[in-house]
């Protein structure tokens, strides 16, 4: 589209410092652009790429934890090339050329914790994909120890402090939360730095300035209030590496030590340190077997579930940031096969007033404002974690027993501009769902889900008849430019006739769909039909599927689609010529059977002559990319063959038409074969 095309220009020419004025915009919003190839964003992520390497080398994070505090127009351009990265891990495909793992391993050594929740966040996106190719988690190799640490237990051993008592204003903590104990094993000799003459209290000390002993074995570094050891905890860091000669691999555990220990003195600072572990166990639970975080995390903290899911309870007044985290985390726990039943109890999925519940309510009525409070990222996760709870036989289950699909039923009448793509997942939720499991479809027309499905559908198709009005209207004036339909739009439609379609090919809900025929679905496939220069693509296929479905189902119903003027306008547009899109190309045959069922049809038929039509794209250049794509070829040969079984008057048109596409053939040889010459 020309706006990505334009923003990749800007991404890649602009000055460094301006970067985060364009990414701004789109990193805190709901993404204003369709889908694209990542291919199209490599030049803006070589770049990117570039900026990563110049922070990673200037401020010494390669092998070390950070010493110097980053500048701040610096940090502002490590937040925005953090965030644009990952809104583009979100909304393109072929994410796998993306390949600035070493450095975000890297970044993960910072001590300010804005960069670290970023680069977490960012990294939280690639696990997902990676958890479903686990051949590719290779790329994480280097993350995992660290993030290891990131994601253990917190304070003394015996605490039980919870996420929402360290998030919030007020909680007490003992005085072994500021202090520092940590161990290691030296098996080497090493010397000891003693060339500071601070303050004893900062780190204790033995025998001053002289050089200590020469011993292997334990080593027990200790601080009673960080706080009071240094002026930040990178100070404090680097102070106790300097007197202890701490070797590097036990470095960053001891980091993470100080930091926490520094941060939990602070509020901002202990809810951003919170943060921060939250989203680290959010990508080891997609990264590391279950053994391994059994051994690592829940062993020491076995409530850890439990204490997730309470962080994600709305009325606690816990920041958006900390409950994204959270359902990111319960997402992520919930794909150990021993962990989904703890998790859909923490979270009660099975009760109307448990969690789970209470919390998608209170969204729902949220995004119906004018003025939603709501972060659209907190949204999205919310209603990512309900499709991954309703993946599993359990899950689903428990959640259309608590009453879900009423709720969703409610979010697709949601009319705002703003929750587009709210309304979409919404129902492709309900899609997979009603797949899943086919007794829900009780509760979706009981919830008066059809009724609802079928007027949205029918406010879409008016909304893009209307557009193409003022479009025309505006070409007669304008001819330069001509504007797109919005992608959110061409989304929901595509997804609620999706739905429609997969209902009426489920087993035995025919029957139950049969008032389907006297709804407004006839009419919104009509003007689907008529207005193909608008719609192109979008919904044409589907269209031809929900009314060859309509008629196969029930055959009676081809006179009532007939009176509409449904199956006339449909063939008079394929005579016109047909969208180039291997949807429709496979449809179409399956179509043309469904029409043909009474003479009417059948004298119809063979008036349009619509099969010439449809015969001549198969030798059509603008439709060879099309017709390449999977299976298709086969599936028109058989959907040919089955169309002249069933009507064998049909025979003897479709044998003109493939011998027309041989001897055209035989010209496209011809023509290349003089070219070559």
């Amino acid at each position: 589209p020309p706006g990505v095309k334009d923003l990749i220009t800007t991404l890649t020419t602009c000055p460094e410092s301006d970067i985060p004025t364009f990414t701004s915009p789109l990193v805190h919003v709901e993404w204003p652009y369709p889908k694209t190839d990542f291919f199209h964003w490599v030049p803006v992520a070589n770049r990117f790429d570039t900026i990563l390497e110049h922070i990673v080398s200037k401020y010494d994070l390669k092998h070390a934890q950070q010493k110097q505090t980053f500048e701040e127009g610096d940090k502002a351009v490590v937040l925005a090339v953090l965030e644009m990265s990952r809104a583009l891990m979100e909304n393109c495909t072929n994410r796998n050329l993306y390949n600035s793992y070493e450095h975000l391993a890297d970044l993960v050594h910072t001590h300010n914790l804005d960069v670290l929740n970023a680069t977490l966040r960012l990294l939280y996106r690639p696990a997902q994909r990676m958890h479903n190719q686990r051949i590719l988690r290779t790329a994480f190799g280097s993350h995992q120890d660290r993030l290891v640490t990131l994601a253990q237990h917190w304070g003394p051993k015996d605490s039980s402090i919870s996420f929402v008592q360290l998030a919030s204003d007020q909680v007490e903590l003992s005085p072994d939360w500021f202090s520092l104990s940590y161990q290691f094993y030296r098996s080497s000799t090493s010397e000891k730095k003693s060339t500071h003459t601070e303050t004893p209290a900062k780190i204790p000390k033995k025998g001053g300035n002289e050089k200590a002993k020469e011993v292997d074995g334990v080593v027990t570094i200790g601080i009673q209030n960080v706080r009071e050891a240094g002026k930040s905890a990178g100070e404090v860091f680097s102070g106790v590496v300097e007197e202890y000669d701490v070797p590097e691999e036990q470095r960053f555990a001891l980091f993470q030590k100080v930091r926490v220990a520094w941060a939990v003195g602070d509020k901002e600072e202990r809810r951003k340190a919170v943060v921060a572990r939250v989203n680290a166990i959010a990508v080891l639970a997609l990264l590391v077997p279950e053994d391994v975080a059994q051994s690592k995390i829940f062993l020491y903290e076995p409530d850890l579930v439990q204490k997730l899911a309470d962080v994600c309870q709305a009325d606690k007044g816990l920041p958006y940031e900390l409950q994204i985290a959270a359902l990111h985390a319960l997402d992520g726990l919930s794909n150990y096969r021993s962990k989904l039943s703890e998790v859909l109890t923490a979270v009660n999925a099975s009760a109307n007033h448990g969690i789970l519940m209470h919390i998608l309510r209170k969204t729902i009525t949220e995004v119906e404002k004018d003025d939603c409070p709501i972060p659209a990222q907190y949204v999205h996760s919310l209603l990512d974690f309900v499709t991954h709870l309703c993946s599993s036989q359990s899950g689903g289950s428990m959640i259309i027993q608590a009453g879900m699909i009423p709720n969703l039923v409610h979010l697709v009448g949601n009319r705002r501009e703003s929750q587009l793509r709210v309304v979409t997942k919404a129902v492709s939720i309900m899609d997979g769902i009603l797949f899943g499991f086919p007794t829900a479809l009780t509760a979706f027309i009981q919830g008066n889900g059809l009724d609802v499905l079928v007027l949205r559908i029918k406010d879409e198709v008016d909304y893009f008849v209307d557009f193409g009005k003022e479009l025309a209207n505006r070409m007669e004036t304008d001819t330069t430019e001509k504007p797109e339909p919005p992608h959110e739009r061409v989304s929901l439609l595509r997804a609620m006739l999706k739905f429609v379609l997969h209902m009426m090919q489920g087993s035995g809900a025919p029957d139950r769909l049969r008032n389907l025929i006297d709804t407004t679905l006839p009419g919104s496939l009509l003007a689907i039909f008529e207005n193909t220069q608008i719609l192109g693509t979008t919904g044409f296929g589907l269209a031809v599927n929900i009314m060859a479905t309509f008629i196969h189902n029930e055959p009676t119903s081809l006179s009532i689609l007939q009176e509409a003027r449904l199956p006339q306008t449909f063939l008079r547009t394929v005579k016109e010529g047909v969208p180039v899109s291997a949807e429709v190309v496979s449809a179409l045959p399956g179509a043309f059977g469904a029409v043909c069922l009474n003479e009417a049809g059948l004298n119809m038929f063979n008036e349009v002559k619509p099969l010439q039509t449809y015969l001549d794209i198969l030798t059509d250049e603008e439709h060879f990319r099309s017709l390449a794509e999977n299976e298709v070829p086969s599936i028109v040969g058989n959907s040919v063959d089955e169309l002249i079984r069933h009507h064998p008057s049909l025979k003897a048109e479709v044998l003109e038409g493939i011998i027309r596409i041989l001897k055209r053939v035989h010209e496209i040889g011809e023509e290349i074969k003089e070219g070559e010459e």
